[in-house]
């Protein structure tokens, strides 16, 4: 494996590593330099156990994303100079917390930087669904479209139909949210009620009534052993 080491401009006062799995936008990475020198993984790339372990091995710090296979090899290769383990991204699903407690190694996420993202692409696919714009593109690609009619790749409407939400935090917010503007009614599943979604004519349920009820349903909750198969025949 090829990795890019970036030189720090405190190189000579701060011998620290900072492994990054991938590149990230240089704002980031300005935002790393001062505190030692980086350690960089190729782009677009799958990572191994082996890459992995490889791109840690005596690191410092170690920034990485969902995609990435924090487990206890890879930890292990990491320690014991690796204080602390950044995921970019709203779960720690994919690291080995256990192993990362016993190491002494601290384990952080960005439980509100994919936010607006994330509901951006859940509206899109809902709409790409509804509307049936992946056939649409597919006919104007073939050249063979000859002009609209009645019945010919119209979908229909989500405005209307019944959303289920399912997990009521940040991103299940952002989501109905942008369901209210579509005129969407709203169900959801949560722990307790939630007063944003609420106000928006929303209404908590039982998950069953909730997949009997809604025309849609998205899921956003952290996967967890009691969220594991949570949807299932039964409910389907």
């Amino acid at each position: 494996m090829s990795l890019k080491n970036t030189p720090s401009p405190n190189d000579s006062t701060i011998h620290k590593t900072i492994a990054v799995t991938q590149p990230i936008p240089e704002a980031g990475l300005s935002m790393l330099r001062p505190y030692g020198q980086l350690r960089i993984g190729p782009a677009n790339t799958i990572h191994t156990p082996e890459s992995l372990c490889e791109l840690v091995e005596g690191c410092d710090a170690l920034v990485c994303f969902v995609g990435d296979s924090i487990t206890e090899p890879v930890l292990q290769a990491a320690s014991p100079t690796c204080k602390i383990v950044a995921n970019y991204g709203v779960g720690t699903d994919n690291i080995d917390i256990e192993t990362a407690t016993r190491l002494g190694i601290r384990v952080t996420n960005t439980p509100e930087a994919p936010t607006a993202a994330t509901a951006d692409l859940t509206m899109a696919i809902m709409l790409s669904l509804v509307r049936d714009l992946r056939g649409a593109e597919a006919l104007a690609q073939s050249q063979t479209w000859k002009g609209i009619a009645p019945m010919q790749i119209f979908g229909s409407d989500i405005s209307g139909k019944t959303l289920g939400i399912v997990g009521a935090g940040g991103i299940g917010c952002a989501v109905a949210k942008r369901a209210n503007g579509f005129d969407m009614k709203l169900l959801y599943v949560s722990r307790k009620e939630n007063d944003t979604i609420n106000a928006l004519g929303g209404r908590r349920v039982e998950i069953a009534t909730l997949f009997a009820e809604s025309d849609i349903v998205t899921l956003h909750v952290a996967l967890a052993p009691e969220t594991r198969h949570l949807v299932n025949q039964s409910l389907l």
